[in-house]
This record gives structure tokens, sequence and C-alpha cells, in this order.
């Protein structure tokens, strides 16, 4: 008798449409190996839940950079309080070394600090700059009547004891002053054609040159011009042409704008009397500068003697460690 063969449909695997038929049309889905289907609603559940795993992940992971980044600032702010603190004990601790400690890091600050003169920016007074005490910065034209005079009372007065010229083929780094002369002369011309700017200037005179933009710039930052050049250069002018200006070459600041009228007065004497002003001038920086330093170091011992009294319960409480707060009210931000 021939045996009946099984039915291989049963051993097969159901489809998703089996599944789905069995169940009457209910909203399943297929769980994996092990894992029974879930209805819609506890799909979405479970979804969500992964999801908020994730979300409590990442917010964990945001703390943990946020705490990193934290305890590293910590870290480099106290290597820097450690240093100020070794170097506060060096001048020999407690309030009296905090204090000359600040002053140090106050007076460092000021040297640090680069202060930009205010003729730095113009390479063609530089050479004059650098090898004469006093700059005359002289501006004048050939055509102007007003300017012969003054032109033949520098070159009379002054021709030799000014700074000489670099030769052309000669650079500045080679040029070789040993020391410095107590005046060079630097002509701006006002003259439209070079032919007559060279044929106006003296042998030993330093010239702006011709076809140099700075001819233009100084007369824009002295507020000197001709006046035909008013309109042409746009230059809201103070003085006009002649006009000799008496410069002070280690500052570059102008110790008068009257060189024209001193050399009517002074004649061959106006040399002494600009030397004169420079001396009176450094001189009240100077006392300007003790006097300024006079009034701190009074404010620094009057701020030491309210102290003790001010911190007292907080020093007694604390100790030395509160002298830094206090220091800091005394000088402020460095």
């Amino acid at each position: 008798m021939q045996k009946r063969r099984g039915h291989l449909s049963s051993s097969l695997p159901m489809t998703e449409a089996d599944v789905v038929k069995m169940s009457g049309g209910m909203n399943i889905i297929l769980g994996g190996p092990g894992r029974t289907a879930l209805p819609g609603k506890k799909r979405r559940k479970a979804r969500n839940a992964v999801r908020g795993r994730r979300d409590y992940r990442r917010v964990w992971g945001l703390l943990l950079v946020g705490t990193l980044g934290t305890i590293l600032l910590y870290l480099l702010s106290t290597s820097s309080k450690h240093n100020e603190d070794s170097d506060v004990a060096a001048t020999g601790g407690g309030i009296k070394g905090m204090i000359q400690w600040h002053r140090q890091r106050r007076r460092h600050n000021q040297k640090q600090a680069i202060i930009k003169k205010p003729l730095d920016h113009f390479s063609t007074l530089q050479y004059a700059l650098q090898h004469s005490h006093l700059v005359a910065l002289y501006f004048a034209a050939s055509w102007c009547p007003h300017s012969t005079p003054v032109t033949e009372a520098l070159d009379e007065y002054f021709s030799d004891l000014i700074l000489p010229p670099k030769s052309d083929d000669e650079d500045e780094a080679g040029t070789k002053v040993t020391e410095p002369f107590p005046l060079a002369i630097v002509h701006v011309s006002s003259d439209t054609k070079e032919a007559k700017f060279r044929e106006y200037m003296r042998k030993n005179w330093i010239a702006v040159p011709f076809d140099s933009p700075e001819r233009t710039s100084l007369k824009r930052h002295f507020q000197v011009c001709a006046k035909p050049e008013v309109e042409l250069l746009g230059i809201d002018r103070k003085y006009e042409i002649p006009t000799l200006l008496i410069i002070d070459s280690a500052t570059q600041t102008v110790l008068t704008t009257n060189g024209v009228d001193d050399l009517e007065e002074f004649k061959d004497k106006a040399l002494e009397h600009w030397t004169e002003l420079h001396g009176l001038v450094r001189g009240m920086d100077e006392k300007y500068a003790e006097r300024e330093e006079e009034e701190e170091q009074k404010e620094d011992d009057d701020g030491l003697a309210r102290e003790p009294a001010r911190d007292r319960h907080r020093r007694a409480k604390h100790g030395d460690g509160n002298a830094a707060g206090a220091v800091g009210e005394l000088f402020g931000p460095n």
C-alpha cells in the first residue's frame, strides 16, 4: 500500500500575509527571533522608549563634555594663580609682597604697551628723526615770495649745523652718523614742477621726494599747504606757507609751529631758543612723571594703611589668603 505523503505546507514558514489573515486583519508586526509580535500602539511606545534612551545618552554625553571642559579651565586658572603666588612669594609674601607684585606687574604692562609715535608711518622722516635732536619741517615753494627770506635765513644761520642728507648711492643702513646733530631741515615743497622743486632745494637739506605720496600726507597731517592746494588736495588748512614746524625727534611731538617768527625774532640764535624750549618741555615731562609716581606711591601707602582696619575681621578669620582681595580693591584691574 502506498503511503500518503505529509502535507508540506504546514512545515513552511508563514509569511506576514498569512499572519495577518489568521489574525483576522489585526494590525500586528512580526517580531524578531524570540520576540512576540506587538500591536501598533505598543510598537509606537517601544519606539518612543528607544528614542528616549538615545536622548538620555546624548544629554549625559553633553554633560560629560561640559564637565571635562570646566575641569580643564579650572586647572589652567589654578596653574596661572600658582605662578602669580610664586611671584608674590619672591617679593616677600604678605600684604606688602602683594602690593609690590601689583606695582611691578602694572609697570611691566605699561612698558610692554607699544605706543606708536605720531610720525612713525612717515618713512621719509625717519632718517632725520633718528639722527638729530630737533627736526625743522619746512613747508615752502619757489613761487611763494614769502618763502624766500625764510629760505635764505635757514641757509645762512644753520648750514654748518644741520644733519646732511643721505647720499643717493647710500641706503639708511649704510649711513654712518656717530652722534645726533642738533638740527635737521626737511623740506616739504608746494611746487607744481619737479624742476622748480630741485632748483629751490638747498644741498644740505633733506627733502621729501617730489613724487612721494608723503608730500601730500604730511600736508594733510599737519594741515599746512599753499592756498591753491586747499581745494586741490581737500585739506582743512590751519597754516599757510611758509611754515616752519620744530619737532622733538625723541617724542615726535611739535614743540612750536612759529618757527618762521622765531627766525625773524632770534635770527642766528633761533636754534638756541628751540633747544631751550626743548629742554623746558622735557623737564616738564619728567617733573610730571615724577609727580605722578609720587601720587601713585602715596595712594598705595594710604591704601595699605587703611586696609588692616577694614579687613581685620576677614584676615583674623581666613588669614593672609584674603589679602589679594584687598590689594585688588586698592589697585583695580591691571
